[in-house]
């Protein structure tokens, strides 16, 4: 199986035998003509992940490919003209312009809440639809003939057919959770017909590898490619979170947390998300913008780059808690649990005595509060705790930063031992789409290495978050 990859920052792609596991993985970075995070042009990501998925062929002449599995971002949007042709950039999930267009229709409660019941989305920037909405404010969209996304424009690229999972559909805001279908009243709102949209298929949908895609990759045409998967539904997939009750907590770039269910759950509140996911399942969950992200921006931007990783996560582990300053992750607005898009982030409680360390501690502690308030909301709106918590992502290549979310979670944190678990969730699309699985319930827990709590640790953590929730509460 060959599974490919468009994330927001590089291509990746995955050689695995059924026999053998993982054979191989190649990864590209997007230039930055092609993603700089928020917008991207979508032929240069194609092209990219192309290029990726043949240099890790070349390293292995001779397999036969039986398939081939998609994974892209969940959330984003692409315009194209009467020939399929993209129409200037497309945005990403972490596009936060069309915040202005989204507080319109998000100050009117009735209707704001009429599409998270109808959608399990929010009104916010993040979602396909208010991109879309925003756009037609604000640009000359009049050559739209097709409203895309980066999932659906992947699998046309291979294949020739613009089909867009059920499971990708659910993260654009126009999707029904309740009928699966494209909603109606979403439709009219956004001034759109089905013709403008993809055909929605089954997640384990395949069509032929095309001619041209075909060439590129140096394959034969006509291969199997199953329709392209969200990487978040594809990584909850990969832990074998449909097998059982766990929940998967990913810290990467962004972060977000994600347990399958059998019913949609859409609480009163508009707090957290509900997708549908595959076989009758949904995904219930949160997720923040800032993460990974953060981290960058502080050693990076902040920094400059004076201090590596490793020097700065000594003098985080260094650095006495009580005397930390606070950290509120919204340097890229607001997801889950206030779905502010236009809320802004930064240090609180700063002295004299704050110096990288502590700052530092600040920025990881902050990230880790922001998803223990979500995890706290989601355990109440689903009525149970996980059975365990699986955890993936770069937070895993730090020890103090791992050690530091044991102890505020005050649960056993069990690491995925599936790397790029959203490229394996694709794999194991692709062998459903084909018939080597009969059914993604039978993917096992991926365990791996384990962390526990010190729940002394956890104690005295609770009351900085305590502090740190009155300082969320009052930057409202």
């Amino acid at each position: 199986i060959l599974s490919l990859e468009a994330s927001t920052s590089s291509a990746k792609a995955m050689l695995y035998d059924n026999r053998l596991g993982v054979l191989g993985v190649e990864s590209e970075p997007f230039g930055a003509d092609v993603s700089d995070g928020r917008t991207l042009c979508a032929q240069g990501v194609v092209d990219t992940v192309l290029r990726c998925g043949a240099a890790l062929l070349a390293r292995f002449p001779g397999e036969i490919i039986e398939a081939i599995g998609l994974s892209s971002i969940w959330h984003s949007l692409i315009l194209l003209d009467n020939e399929k042709t993209p129409i200037g950039r497309g945005y990403t999930w972490a596009d936060t312009s069309p915040a202005p267009t989204a507080a319109i229709y998000r100050a009117d409660a009735a209707l704001a809440r009429r599409v998270y019941r109808a959608c399990g989305c929010p009104v916010h920037s993040i979602y396909n639809v208010w991109k879309w909405m925003h756009c037609k404010r604000t640009q000359d969209v009049s050559k739209v003939r097709h409203v895309s996304c980066l999932p659906e424009y992947l699998f046309y690229a291979l294949t020739g057919e613009l089909a867009i999972t059920q499971s990708a559909a659910a993260g654009s805001g126009l999707l029904s959770t309740h009928t699966l279908d494209w909603d109606e009243g979403m439709l009219d709102l956004a001034g759109l017909n089905s013709e403008m949209l993809g055909k929605l298929v089954l997640p384990h949908y395949s069509s032929p590898l095309g001619a041209l895609a075909a060439r590129k990759l140096g394959l034969p045409a006509g291969i199997p490619v199953a329709a392209t998967g969200p990487d978040g539904a594809l990584n909850h997939i990969a832990a074998g979170g449909l097998s059982s009750s766990a929940m998967t907590l990913s810290v990467g770039t962004s972060g977000a947390m994600r347990l399958a269910h059998a019913e949609p759950v859409i609480p009163e509140k508009q707090s957290t998300w509900c997708y549908y996911c595959a076989e009758g399942l949904y995904l219930i969950g949160a997720a923040t913008s800032g993460a990974g992200n953060c981290v960058n921006w502080f050693a990076k931007d902040l920094l400059g780059g004076a201090w590596g990783y490793p020097q700065l996560e000594e003098a985080a582990a260094a650095a006495d808690a009580d005397s930390s300053p606070y950290f509120l992750p919204f340097l890229f607005g607001e997801r889950c649990p206030g779905w502010d898009d236009g809320r802004l982030g930064g240090f609180c409680n700063i002295s004299p005595d704050s110096g990288t360390g502590p700052m530092y501690r600040a920025v990881l502690e902050g990230i880790l509060f922001n998803l223990y308030q979500n995890y706290l909301i989601l355990v109440e709106n689903i009525g149970f705790a996980p059975s365990m918590i699986s955890i993936t992502g770069g937070i895993t290549q730090s020890p103090f930063w791992m050690r530091l979310a044991a102890d505020t979670f005050g649960r056993t944190l069990n690491e995925n031992t599936g790397e790029h678990a959203s490229l394996l969730g694709a794999v194991y699309m692709a062998q459903r789409a084909v018939g080597q699985l009969s059914s993604l319930a039978d993917i096992p827990m991926a365990l791996g290495k384990t962390h526990l709590p010190d729940m002394q640790r956890h104690e005295l953590i609770m009351k900085r978050f305590a502090k740190w929730m009155a300082l969320y509460n009052g930057t409202l």
